[in-house]
């Protein structure tokens, strides 16, 4: 029970929440929560209609009892401190700390100095009964215990439990994003490299990700990312096997989606070995397919709407095996490329319009347009996505008063293959006896993975930014509390959806952030209790659900 207790500072009396425990056979306080001087709590009872019942505390609840709930499931603390080393000490284990860094980034507190000032005031306190002191340096220091191996090692022990309660993968999505950071002396991990969200100029954090049907990660890689994506996943596909076998999972059942940028002889011939495939080629390989006209294209017989997607089934040979060949086109994916593609043309015309303007200039002030200078200044302009459909040439001019010429236009072979590929993906497998609309399907689940990077990048969700660590440990270590973060969240997903509760990753975060407790007084102004605010139809269905109540026993 929570009890009121009061204290002089300074001569003045003030007045807490707390709640003791025996400790080593000696009561100590676990948990204590500031409520202000007797005059503060008087302002707040008096500001509001006299009532027997006295509120001092709103805190927020849902997400933490929400993460208490997966992590109660899945044994998350257990396994992180069966597979990690540290001398019991009294404290905190290694599996507490890292929970308690995931909840609090969970709740909006993205710095370990933020976490530390907001754990003694949260319900997480009192939930983890200890006395322990919470500072910067020991949030910190415990991120040396998750070495490369512990973490692997816990989640193979997670993907074990996974598998316990149902959650048996049969397809496995690979896909690989970066991070731009502040890290300005790292180790070997942060790199400058080609960064998705446009940040070139800042070192970045590379992050393979293996999620299953269900869209849960099944394993994750922290990597270089200077690094590129075939050659990563040279390095993982072994571990990804391993790990099947570890799990005592039958391979050969297993399916592996991979995007176009993981494709080598290599990486294919060693997927094929263990796992079936279902991946993409890149565009400079298929264009005989994408000369085949739609109208030998037929429509997915599942797919009822207006703009049906339509599909084209052959054979081919590639990577040294034979492939069942899947060409699916998207008509509303071909006016969102075609036109995206027409702004960016026009864009960079009118960009190289400019540059040449600035290269045949003869007068006027600056340092002289020398030929590589005109061309480096090309290339700059132009994406790399964008630059087989450009033609471009800078010379000297013949004749008195030199000069550069320059020279730049629109490809049209080039452009017309770009325009066959709008719309349309070229996809192989060696699942022959799938039916073309299950091949494209699998393929399509690759969306799952692109949601979860963004909800890695997503401020209000488990975010890998900021970065606030730069040694390549503690980096590992941060980005693994993080992947652990989606993880809870998608098993929840997944819990839900078995009970008929359906919600999208936004929807259960939201509605999670809106569960609250208050910490109350009814009658005896000695006594204090939690009780759950006010909630609504959606609300009360998670509480219900997830068996909250059982944390309120504080």
């Amino acid at each position: 029970m929570v009890s009121l207790v009061k204290k002089t500072v300074k001569g003045r009396l003030y007045w807490y929440a707390v709640r003791s425990e025996r400790v080593n056979g000696k009561p100590r306080i676990v948990w204590q929560q500031y409520l202000g001087s007797a005059e503060d709590i008087a302002k707040r009872l008096t500001e509001r209609p006299k009532a027997e019942t006295k509120r001092f505390k709103s805190m927020p609840f849902g997400h933490i009892a929400a993460m208490a709930r997966v992590n109660d499931e899945l044994g998350f603390v257990e396994i992180i401190d069966n597979n990690t080393k540290k001398r019991n000490t009294g404290g905190l284990s290694v599996g507490q700390y890292i929970l308690l860094q995931l909840m609090g980034r969970v709740e909006g507190y993205l710095s370990r100095s933020a976490i530390a000032e907001w754990y003694p005031n949260s319900i997480v306190k009192l939930m983890m009964k200890t006395p322990h002191h919470m500072n910067p340096q020991n949030l910190l220091r415990h991120l040396d215990y998750p070495t490369p191996e512990a973490i692997r090692a816990i989640e193979e022990n997670i993907g074990k439990k996974l598998i316990e309660l149902g959650l048996s993968p049969s397809k496995l999505i690979w896909d690989t994003s970066n991070f731009f950071t502040q890290i300005e002396n790292g180790e070997t991990i942060p790199r400058k490299g080609h960064s998705k969200e446009h940040r070139n100029d800042r070192n970045l954090i590379g992050l393979g990700l293996v999620v299953s049907d269900e869209n849960i990660p099944f394993m994750h890689e922290t990597f270089e990312a200077n690094n590129h994506d075939s050659k990563v996943f040279s390095e993982v596909v072994d571990v990804i096997v391993e790990r099947l076998k570890k799990l005592n999972m039958d391979s050969k059942k297993v399916v592996m989606i991979l995007d176009k940028g993981n494709n080598s002889d290599e990486n294919i011939s060693a997927v094929l070995e263990n796992t079936h495939i279902v991946g993409s080629l890149r565009y400079d390989q298929a264009d005989e397919y994408l000369q085949v006209p739609l109208e030998e294209y037929k429509p997915i017989d599942s797919d009822k709407s207006k703009d049906r997607i339509l599909v084209f089934r052959t054979k081919g040979r590639h990577y040294n095996e034979n492939f069942a060949i899947v060409i699916s086109y998207n008509p509303r994916t071909y006016r969102k490329q075609k036109i995206k593609y027409e702004e960016t043309k026009a864009k960079l015309l009118d960009e190289l319009a400019v540059l040449r303007d600035r290269v045949e200039r003869r007068n006027g002030r600056g340092r002289r347009w020398t030929l590589n200078r005109a061309i480096r200044a090309i290339v700059d302009i132009i994406p790399i996505n964008m630059r087989t459909v450009f033609d471009y040439d800078v010379k000297k001019k013949v004749g008195r008063g030199g000069g550069l010429l320059m020279t730049f236009g629109i490809n049209r072979g080039k452009e017309e293959a770009r325009y066959r590929s709008f719309g349309k993906l070229v996809l192989f497998s060696d699942l022959h006896d799938w039916s073309s609309e299950d091949i494209a399907k699998a393929y399509n689940d690759k969306y799952q993975i692109e949601d979860d990077f963004k909800w890695l990048k997503n401020k209000l969700f488990v975010p890998i930014k900021p970065v606030h660590v730069r040694k390549d440990q503690h980096i590992r270590s941060h980005v693994f509390i993080c992947v652990m973060g989606l993880l809870f969240y998608r098993y929840l997903q997944w819990k839900l959806r078995k009970l008929g509760l359906d919600y999208t990753t936004d929807k259960l975060d939201r509605t999670l952030s809106s569960i609250r407790l208050a910490l109350i007084s009814q009658g005896n102004a000695g006594k204090a209790k939690f009780v759950v605010e006010e909630m609504d139809g959606e609300q009360s269905r998670i509480f219900s659900a997830l068996s909250m109540a059982d944390f309120i026993s504080v």
